[in-house]
């Protein structure tokens, strides 16, 4: 068993170390793949600037362009858009995200760098249509969330749906924010115990 697991490493690390130049040329006719695998980025198989169509496994650390389809790994950033489902301990899509995001900390928008920087303001407003459920999510900035967030912490710019933890924050929404504090900006009663609900 140690052996298959040992000979599976070396054939994973080869492919990511000599498999992208080889098919370069296919990735630069086609600009997607089906299938990623990385350790850390720029440790993967397909080049960060690539689509992915299909199946993301990121052991460790991975990026790409756009991800269609599952994305699962530790942590999981997209430069762009996501469609499908996200889950790992942190999930970042900035651009678009469409489906459900599952992890400790998911994140719709853009940041200056990787991990939980201030977020940046150098491009337009993501929007997020599903669901977000972890410990924080965030939408931001300027961003719009159609659909729920789920988790302790849930912050979105503009919200049409369900806030439902600890803390919840919004500066316009449409919905209901259940929760120990509960901010909503545009609601009669901004700050709110329990229930909050503007419609």
């Amino acid at each position: 068993m140690k052996k298959i697991f040992h000979e599976g490493f070396v054939l994973f690390i080869a492919l990511c170390l000599y498999g992208s130049p080889v098919f370069s040329q296919v990735w630069e006719k086609y600009d997607s793949t089906f299938f990623q695998l990385s350790l850390w980025n720029p440790v993967q198989i397909v080049p960060e600037d690539i689509d992915v169509l299909g199946l993301r496994l990121n052991l460790i650390y991975g990026e790409n362009r756009d991800s269609y389809g599952l994305d699962l790994g530790l942590v999981n950033s997209l430069t762009r858009d996501m469609l499908g489902a996200q889950a790992g301990l942190l999930n970042v899509s900035r651009g678009e995200m469409r489906g459900i995001q599952i992890g400790l900390d998911n994140i719709v928008g853009n940041i200056d760098a990787f991990g939980l920087e201030h977020p940046s303001f150098s491009r337009g407003a993501p929007c997020a249509y599903g669901l977000q459920f972890g410990a924080f999510n965030l939408i931001y900035p300027k961003g719009v969330m159609m659909g729920a967030q789920v988790g302790i912490i849930n912050v979105a710019d503009k919200i049409q749906g369900l806030q439902v933890g600890i803390v919840n924050c919004a500066k316009d929404m449409t919905g209901i924010q259940i929760g120990l504090i509960n901010y909503n900006d545009s609601a009669e009663f901004y700050l709110s115990p329990v229930v909050n609900a503007c419609f």
